[in-house]
């Protein structure tokens, strides 16, 4: 897999949604690149992250986030 291809299968990657021969290629590439392979950690972190906020916000917090979201406000 070439580098500039990896970024369009990372999120499927990260979600545990690529067939296993994609999984194989992906993980050959990160193994042997430096920059994919700390591109996938960072991301794994901003993935625990989100994941520990949810806990932490109101319900009105994440029904405003989403709002953002859906709207293309990045603050």
């Amino acid at each position: 897999m070439k580098h500039e291809e990896i970024e369009v299968y990372l999120s499927g990657y990260l979600d545990g949604e690529l067939t296993e021969r994609e999984v194989q290629l992906v993980d050959n590439h990160v193994e042997t690149c430096a920059d994919c392979n700390a591109l996938v950690e960072e991301l794994r972190q901003v993935i625990a992250r989100v994941c520990q906020l949810r806990f932490a916000l109101s319900k009105e917090e994440w029904e405003r986030m989403e709002r953002h979201i859906q709207e293309g406000i990045l603050c």
